[in-house]
């Protein structure tokens, strides 16, 4: 049976010695931000519109009696 201690700290070392990990995510631009936000963005309004869209056709069936 083996034993883990929570607080077993891990380190990476490059394998040719340079001062890159691979674990580090590189810094990302302004350009990586405004297109993440825009598609965001974009799908928000299209959500927005969507549920809209069901709360009328919902206000339309219970006005209807069909609700």
């Amino acid at each position: 049976m083996s034993i883990y201690s929570a607080n077993t700290d891990i380190t990476t070392t490059p394998m040719d010695g340079g001062d890159s990990n691979p674990l580090i995510t590189p810094p990302k631009d302004l350009n990586y931000y405004r297109a993440e936000l825009t598609g965001l963005w974009r799908k928000t309004v299209e959500d927005i519109i969507a549920t809209g869209r069901v709360f009328s056709q919902a206000k339309d069936e219970s006005n209807s009696g069909r609700i």
